[in-house]
């Protein structure tokens, strides 16, 4: 027996019968929403954040020193800190004196600038967008009247009720200036779920009205559809101000269906090989949900990993559609560069493997947005037929040729991994393998276990 039950009143449910699961996730996927469209080919390279990068000297030293040690990165983060007294859409004068030209001089060396947006709303009426969105009652309230107000970053916060299609549009309108003026190429929403400090529960309480697109109804049944209509109204900004240019947007918080506007990561982990093992479990399992997009902070967010744990993960990330290393930079640095020469070079090596297979992933990327086929497939997906395949996380196949297995724990010189059905050739020597059973695989903190299947093509891009 199955029960299901909702918070926010009744749902309707699907059955959607395969019976080969792969068609099951393609028949979600596009149940739920495909993406509109491909992402820019950038967003698909490396990605270098911390909490945060700043004043505008370190944005810039950081650069220089992926240029100077020819480490291939495209995209480079700007944290809250970038923010006036964390205002949205608004900037640090002292750390960041000419945005414009800083974002137009890390474009002439290769780097898209991404900034960071949350959802609460600085109660200050001397700020314009507090001001404005006052006026306009577009703030979520409380059963009784009263807005919804909570303590973030900023300190007390009101939240703009992203369930109301004209609060979207206007939101999406205040893009404008940081897009289309000082040429921002991509937009993170974090704190969306929507995160509130202090309070049990750490998010709005369930009395919380939404206009729901017109039908209201309390935050039970809005909750899980608040962070993706943010997302959602973003997409919709950056879509307007940077065209014809393709948008490129991430959010913290989700709800099915969100991959039409976004991609996204899975959190705040921490430096432990024990979330370097969650991080592929969650990759998989998101992309078998029709959200393809996604990726986890390399490294891990909270507490310093050491060399070894750092490069094993960026072996996972190079993987992942999203590639980002993200760090909360209070344990310390957290760049490919942070731990020693010989941890440099590995990681340099992977992520010029990681470009050299851009058009074999935008390949993968456009066979999911066009037929909903996952970007990444847990061996199930791949051959359901082999019950061995039906228990196994820790390898999946990426794209449709490549077999990927990471290493997860410590002082390991290879593992052992099932390798399935067919003929197979090792990535690293062309050794040939016959599917079907588990081998043990070399791999030495500068190799990981990939094979690619017999028969296929692989164009390599330049690095």
């Amino acid at each position: 027996i199955t029960s299901y039950w909702a918070e926010g009143g009744e749902m309707n449910y699907y059955f959607i019968y395969g019976p080969d699961m792969t068609d099951v996730v393609a028949s979600y996927t596009d149940l739920t929403g495909k993406p509109h469209q491909l992402p820019p080919l950038w967003a698909l390279g490396y990605h270098q954040c911390k909490w945060s990068y700043y004043p505008e000297s370190n944005v810039k030293s950081i650069a220089k020193q992926f240029r100077d040690l020819k480490i291939p990165c495209d995209a480079i983060y700007l944290d809250i800190d970038y923010m006036d007294g964390f205002r949205c859409f608004t900037w640090n004068k002292e750390y960041f004196p000419d945005p414009k030209r800083m974002v137009k001089e890390l474009a002439d060396d290769g780097f898209k600038t991404i900034a960071i947006i949350d959802p609460g709303i600085k109660i200050d009426m001397d700020y314009n967008i507090f001001r404005e969105a006052l006026e306009k009652d577009y703030f979520c309230k409380r059963a009784d009247g009263p807005y919804m107000k909570g303590k973030v970053w900023p300190g007390e916060c009101f939240f703009p009720d992203f369930t109301d299609p004209e609060v979207r549009e206007w939101w999406s309108g205040l893009y404008k200036e940081l897009i289309e003026e000082i040429g921002v190429k991509g937009v993170w929403n974090d704190m969306n779920e929507p995160a509130v400090m202090d309070v049990p529960g750490k998010t709005f309480p369930d009395d919380v009205r939404h206009n729901y697109e017109g039908i209201r109804c309390s935050h039970r049944k809005a909750h899980n559809i608040y962070g993706m209509q943010m997302a959602r109204a973003t997409y919709q900004g950056l879509k307007k101000f940077s065209y014809p240019k393709r948008p490129f947007v991430i959010t913290r918080a989700a709800y099915s269906g969100t991959q039409r506007y976004t991609s996204t990561w899975t959190g705040d982990n921490v430096a432990t090989w024990d979330h370097l093992n969650i991080a592929n479990i969650q990759a998989q399992r998101l992309s078998m949900s029709g959200f393809s997009f996604v990726g986890s902070d390399i490294g891990g967010f909270a507490e310093q990993p050491n060399g070894e744990l750092y490069a094993r993960w960026i072996q996972l990330g190079m993987f992942h559609p999203f590639f980002r290393t993200h760090s909360s930079g209070d344990h310390g640095d957290q760049e490919p560069w942070a731990f020693g020469a010989n941890i440099t070079d590995i990681v340099r090596k992977f992520i010029e493997i990681r470009y050299q297979l851009l058009p074999y992933l935008y390949t993968a990327f456009w066979r999911y947005a066009e037929e909903g086929i996952p970007i990444l497939k847990s061996l199930v997906l791949f051959d359901q037929e082999d019950r061995h395949t039906h228990y196994r996380n820790d390898e999946f196949i990426f794209g449709e040729k490549i077999l990927a297995c990471p290493i997860a724990e410590p002082n390991a010189k290879g593992r052992r991994m099932f390798i399935p059905n067919g003929e197979w050739y090792n990535f690293w020597d062309n050794e040939l393998i016959t599917g079907g059973e588990e081998i043990w695989v070399d791999a030495d903190l500068d190799s990981m276990p990939i094979f690619v299947k017999a028969g296929a093509i692989i164009p390599k891009y330049p690095v």
